[in-house]
This record gives structure tokens, C-alpha cells and sequence, in this order.
């Protein structure tokens, strides 16, 4: 998958360079474009070329995932869903049915990344025995597994004028509804539950999140490249604020990372260092001077020049003026 990847991404215009890092079960491929590359058309040519390459990967390949155009210094903010009591299991549940939807719609916001908590899974095991009594080989028992999520149309009902589209829908959501899967045997028919235990319980880990010495659930949210960033900030606290009046008993959300509090501290500081800057000069003019009248005149006159005259703010050697 690799290879024609590459080659297919490594023509377009503007492309600097192509790396991939080829890991289990994970191909992942890094293009740089030129500085002045719209990001948006980048993303658009990258899409039309992962589109000509998709019929060539192997059977059983997910269809390739094309993150956000957007990089790691857009992370906006960091939110943390925790508990001492609650189960990860059900953290995790809720940070993707409820919080991530909500601040993934907020304006402003390329993707929320989720780490850490346990993803639900449902999870089965043959028993040997019971699967060569029966004789039930594993290729049936996939094939009940792969027709339990399908939905068909069966036709249209018609009653006097009207008609509705009707469909059978196979979804087996539950354990238990996956217990009762037919699954074909040596002998006639049998249930998945039968010749095989079934329970939901946590998937394989590739990951985990702590904070104050405990477990939780981490979002990262991450902002478009034109956003910006003191507008996002201020929607997604808005957002947490609200998130924390539903949240269910025992769980807590913070946030330990605010990249707009930077920014805002960022610029009283430059606003801090202006002020500073502007009493300094205002010294140096008394001390070279001699008096207060030379600097006070010429401020004033600086900011407010009389009518049809020009600021001396804007002519060299205006500050040495008495």
C-alpha cells in the first residue's frame, strides 16, 4: 500500500516531500507542501489521488483516513473528562457520544482527538469443544457475524395510494442479540451462543491518559488554520461550561490547557510593555530637556495637532522639536 501511495501523491504540484512510516496494522504518509500552498487545495488534490489508488489496496483495508489541514500548533485547547468511580469504559462512552460531537460542531474547530479511557467492544471466543462437536468451522461463523449488520429492501407495500419502502434490518447490537446469530452447522442450525462465550469488554489499549494521579479521558481540540484563535477559545469554553451542567453524577470536566489564555497574556504583555516604554521616553525627554513643559507639549501636540496642520508624530526628528 506503501509504494503506489507514494507515487501517487508524490506528483502533484507544490509537493516537497513524501515520508511514510509503515507500522502494525497502520501505514502512515506525511506530504509537505511549499509554504505558499493554499491548504485547502492541497487537501482537495490529496483526496482526488487517494481516490485513484483505493481500488489497489488489499482486501480487508479500512479506506484511507486524511486528518484535518491543520498541525500541531493549532491544538487549542486540552479537556480532561475524569472520575475516581466511574468505570474508563463509560468515560470514554460519553467523551465520544456527547462531548466530542458538541465541540466538534463549534465554529472554528477542525477535528477534537480523543486519548485514553477504554473503547467498547464486543468481544467473542469459540469454545473448541463445543465448536468440533457441532462441527462449525470459523468461516461460518464469520459469515453470520458479517450478515448481522446489514439492513435489505424486501419491496413496497402498497395500500390504496399509498405506498411505504420496506426493509429487514439484521442488526445484532447487543450480546445477547449476537447469541442468538444462526450459525450453520454439521447438522442442522445452531446459535453463535452455543459454540462461543460473548461479552463486551474493553478493547486492545494503544493508548492512556492521566491526570492528578488518575485515569481519565483527554480531548485535544484543534482549530482551523483561518480561525481565529481568541474566538475558538471563547466558543469552547462556552461549551464546557454548558457540558458541565449535564454531566452525569461523578464525572467532572477541566480544562488544563488553554492556548487563548497564552494569547491573551501574550498581548497584555506587549500592551504592558508599550505603557513602560512610553513613560521611559517620557523621562528621557524631561531629564534632556530639563523641564516637563518640552515633552508635555510635544505629546500633546503629537496627538492632537491643531486644525489643518500636520502631526509632527509623522516628520523625522520630531521628538528633539522644544
Amino acid at each position: 500500500m506503501a509504494q503506489p501511495t507514494e507515487q501517487a501523491l508524490g506528483g502533484m504540484p507544490g509537493v516537497k516531500r513524501v515520508a511514510t512510516t509503515v507500522l502494525p496494522e497502520l501505514v502512515q504518509v506525511v506530504v509537505t507542501f511549499d509554504g505558499d500552498t493554499d491548504p485547502w487545495r492541497a487537501r482537495q488534490l490529496v483526496a482526488e489521488r487517494l481516490t485513484g489508488v483505493i481500488g489497489s489496496f488489499p482486501t480487508g483495508t479500512r479506506p484511507p483516513l486524511m486528518s484535518s489541514a491543520s498541525g500541531r500548533l493549532q491544538e487549542l485547547m486540552e479537556v480532561v473528562l475524569e472520575s475516581e468511580k466511574v468505570d474508563p469504559m463509560k468515560l470514554r462512552d460519553y467523551a465520544e457520544q456527547v462531548l466530542g460531537p458538541r465541540l466538534q460542531s463549534l465554529p472554528g474547530v477542525a477535528r477534537v482527538e480523543r486519548l485514553g479511557g477504554q473503547e467498547r467492544s464486543l468481544q467473542i471466543t469459540l469454545i473448541p469443544e463445543k465448536v468440533s462437536s457441532f462441527g462449525v468451522g470459523l468461516d461460518r461463523v464469520m459469515a453470520a457475524l458479517e450478515q448481522s449488520h446489514q439492513d435489505m429492501a424486501t419491496g413496497v407495500l402498497e395500500i390504496q395510494d399509498k405506498g411505504w419502502f420496506m426493509t429487514v434490518g439484521s442488526l445484532a447490537a447487543t450480546p445477547d442479540d449476537v447469541r442468538r446469530l444462526p450459525v450453520q452447522a454439521a447438522k442442522g442450525v445452531v446459535t453463535l451462543g452455543e459454540v462461543a462465550e460473548i461479552r463486551e469488554a474493553p478493547a486492545f489499549r494503544r493508548g492512556l491518559a492521566r491526570h492528578d494521579g488518575h485515569e481519565d479521558v483527554s480531548l485535544r481540540v484543534v482549530k482551523q488554520p483561518t480561525a481565529a484563535t481568541l474566538d475558538v477559545a471563547e466558543g469552547v469554553r462556552t461549551a464546557v461550561v454548558e457540558l458541565k451542567q449535564g454531566l452525569p453524577e461523578g464525572m467532572r470536566l477541566e480544562v488544563i490547557y488553554d492556548q487563548g489564555r497564552l494569547v491573551t497574556r501574550a498581548l497584555n504583555g506587549v500592551t504592558l510593555a508599550l505603557l513602560v516604554g512610553g513613560i521611559f521616553v517620557a523621562i528621557v525627554l524631561v531629564v534632556l530637556l530639563g523641564n516637563l513643559r518640552g515633552p508635555c507639549w510635544c505629546w500633546l501636540y503629537c496627538l492632537w495637532p491643531p486644525s489643518g496642520q500636520r502631526s509632527p508624530c509623522t516628520s523625522p526628528g520630531w521628538a528633539s522639536t522644544p
